[in-house]
């Protein structure tokens, strides 16, 4: 269907499912429209972008990954202010629920919002499209210039597919080249049986879940410490632009310093932020920057999966091979909740 179709039909999916939740009478008609109808739109529209971007820049992917999914989360830290500007205008804080003042204003909140998101989302998909034979000419033309060659590439150069640089830590033999110029190196199955995919699986659910931890957690240990809503949606917001910061500069390092490097420093930071998480609660200003940090590098990891995918696996199928390695990040925001509203944890 094209990137601008997949775009157009996933994101209607998804503002249906915000507005229909308006209607919900049931926590089952909840979790079915807000979870199910908005997660699958969400889903089916997540990836056009990033492999439309991938097809016009092949030697940039991380920085690419950056760039798009920045506008998902910067989208969270404008909608997050409105949301509650609409259900809370009197900045009433919970405790660590609403009264049912705030409560009766979610309908119209979600009614809005599904609007809002329905216009936004029909005008960015409207600018997607892939390029043409004659721009991606244009970019090995470009791309052969760069690399310090003056004169046009001959016929046979010109069928050879465009090459990113090998980072000297990702060392990558001759016979994966293929899968990273963006030639398929097979589907969804073979994708699948490789073990590298588990791995990546594996990788995503662990590396986000200090992040999911946190992101899941401040507003509710903020509200017990006695810290207001207003700071509350706050901090939430500059951690969202923080979020977006995380995901350019880690899929810039990305592209840099390679996938591993980038990984163990997105690691390390979590763990130590992690540490400082629950003894800055009584300092609103200390917490609200290690909320910030973690959920910065939490961000990062968004950028810098894909991007490996992308390099392992090519780019024809990194839609549905990156849906499967976020899956690991969706199991473990499951399993998680599972966790913490269990009575013997």
């Amino acid at each position: 269907l094209g990137p601008r179709i997949t775009s157009l039909l996933g994101s209607w999916i998804m503002c249906l499912g915000v507005f229909l939740s308006a209607f919900a009478t049931s926590v089952s008609s909840l979790v079915f429209f807000y979870g199910v109808i908005y997660g699958l739109g969400m889903g089916i529209a997540y990836m056009c972008p990033l492999k439309c971007g991938y097809r016009w820049m092949p030697k940039r992917k991380g920085i690419i990954s950056g760039i798009v999914v920045t506008g998902f989360g910067l989208g969270g830290a404008a909608f997050n202010i409105v949301g509650a500007t609409i259900c809370n205008p009197e900045n009433k804080t919970g405790t660590p629920y609403f009264e049912d003042d705030v409560a009766s204003r979610v309908p119209t909140m979600l009614m809005i919002l599904g609007g809002i998101y329905a216009v936004c989302t029909t005008l960015g998909a409207m600018v997607l499209v892939d390029p043409t034979e004659s721009d991606i000419r244009e970019l090995r033309l470009e791309a052969s210039y760069g690399c310090g060659q003056r004169e046009e590439p001959q016929d046979e150069e010109m069928q050879q597919p465009l090459k990113p640089k090998l980072h000297p830590s990702s060392p990558i033999d001759s016979s994966s080249l293929s899968s990273i110029s963006g030639k398929p190196k097979g589907g969804m199955y073979e994708t699948l049986m490789d073990p590298r995919a588990a791995l990546l699986f594996a990788m995503m659910g662990l590396t986000t879940s200090s992040g999911l931890l946190v992101v899941g957690t401040y507003k509710t240990v903020g509200t017990s410490s006695g810290v207001s809503d207003q700071v509350l949606t706050l901090v939430g917001s500059l951690s969202l632009c923080f979020n977006g910061l995380g995901r350019i500069l880690y899929g810039s390092l990305c592209d840099n310093i390679g996938f591993k490097t980038s990984l163990i420093i997105d690691f390390f930071s979590q763990f130590v932020i992690g540490l400082l998480f629950m003894m800055t609660t009584s300092m609103p200003v200390a917490f609200t920057v290690v909320v910030c940090l973690m959920v910065m590098n939490y961000g990062g990891n968004f950028s810098m999966y894909p991007t490996v995918t992308a390099e392992m696996f090519g780019t024809e199928s990194v839609a549905s091979n990156y849906g499967f390695v976020f899956a690991g990040f969706a199991t473990s925001s499951i399993l998680l909740k599972i966790c913490l509203s269990s009575e013997y944890l």
